[in-house]
């Protein structure tokens, strides 16, 4: 009687343990890594950039845009196909505002996360969510590259 009562009480903090271990698939784990990788970009130090961003979605397409960062803040965008200015906030993020997309997604709980990230500058270059499973056309994705300091 005293082992099971022992068990019972043991069987839960294992249980939890090996959750903050192992992390979970789209929660938790997911956060970690984001938050590791944040705080790597963080710790170089780089304020001001430029990088190529493509956000894909179901809705208006614009293609890749030129992204010119001071100051933690977007300075300039441009369409690279035509050369025009883009202004919209969705299109113009700063690896800031990326890392906040992906932040927002694991504390939703998304269906599906996948992100990949640069090597040297622990940017991500790519953002690719679903947000509900059997939902059709709420996807996203944000791909980055080309990226060039500016310090």
């Amino acid at each position: 009687m005293k082992t099971c009562v022992l068990i019972l009480m043991i069987l839960p903090a294992l249980m939890l343990a090996s959750c903050s271990l192992f992390g979970e698939e789209n929660g938790a784990g997911e956060m970690s890594e984001i938050e590791q990788q944040r705080r790597r970009w963080e710790r170089l130090g780089i304020d001001s950039y430029e990088y190529d961003l493509t956000r894909s979605c179901f809705c208006e397409r614009v293609g890749a845009v030129r992204v010119h960062v001071r100051a933690d803040t977007v300075h300039s965008a441009t369409a690279l196909e035509t050369g025009e200015p883009v202004t919209d906030f969705f299109l113009t993020r700063t690896v800031d505002g990326l890392f906040d997309v992906l932040e927002d997604a694991a504390m939703r709980n998304v269906h599906r996360l996948d992100v990949e990230y640069d090597d040297t500058f622990h940017y991500p270059t790519l953002v690719d969510i679903d947000y509900h499973e059997f939902t059709i056309d709420e996807e996203l994705m944000y791909t980055a590259k080309n990226f060039h300091s500016l310090r």
